[in-house]
């Protein structure tokens, strides 16, 4: 309990069910979006999507970012 974000019970209630929201919403990607070819994993766009796109930019702009230091 010294973990959570907050004293007071309903702030602590509303960020435990966020954090469950978060966790559904990526199963759920995974299940419907996310498929394994060989050892790569690709994502499934249905080419009539609206925002695919803008989807697709997104993700070449963070690939194209330099890899972190380690």
């Amino acid at each position: 309990m010294a973990h959570l974000p907050s004293r007071q019970l309903n702030v602590n209630t509303v960020w435990v069910e966020l954090v469950g929201l978060a966790c559904d919403l990526l199963a759920w990607t995974r299940l419907l979006l996310l498929v394994r070819s060989g050892r790569r994993l690709q994502l499934r766009i249905d080419r009539n999507w609206p925002w695919k796109d803008v989807l697709i930019n997104a993700f070449t702009r963070l690939i194209a970012l330099p890899q972190p230091a380690h």
